[in-house]
């Protein structure tokens, strides 16, 4: 996040650095949205219920008075990181 608006973003490894001092460790302040992705028998994936992902990860922003992810956003990243694990 930098001057209010999120990066573009980037795929990385599986682990992730996090500072020590951070609010995650000491406050509890965190926020996670879990989503499933399924194969299908035509070998398509599908998302279930993206949208509503979208809209819980942005209430889950203005609770924690964080800058909101936009829908087009969210659902790049998961495009992204689907087709990273196929």
């Amino acid at each position: 996040l930098e001057n209010g608006e999120w990066s573009k973003g980037r795929l990385q490894g599986p682990y992730v650095q996090v500072h020590a001092m951070s609010n995650v460790f000491h406050y509890g302040q965190t926020l996670f949205e879990g989503l499933k992705a399924f194969h299908q028998k035509n070998g398509d994936v599908v998302l279930f219920n993206p949208l509503e992902n979208a809209e819980r990860l942005r209430n889950g922003c203005k609770r924690l008075g964080m800058a909101e992810v936009s829908d087009d956003m969210f659902l790049e990243a998961l495009s992204a990181v689907v087709k990273e694990n196929l």
